[in-house]
């Protein structure tokens, strides 16, 4: 099951912190910043 990190802009790099913990555990993440091809965004 793939799990959706949403955050404000100025909390990008907390939630990119936060990501880390359930790739850990098994589970797939989508972050903008990780998963959109680039130029998309």
């Amino acid at each position: 099951m793939r799990r959706f990190i949403s955050y404000k802009t100025e909390n990008r790099q907390f939630a990119s912190n936060i990501r880390i913990n359930p790739l850990e555990w098994g589970y797939e993440t989508w972050m903008d910043n990780f998963d959109l091809p680039d130029g998309t965004y």
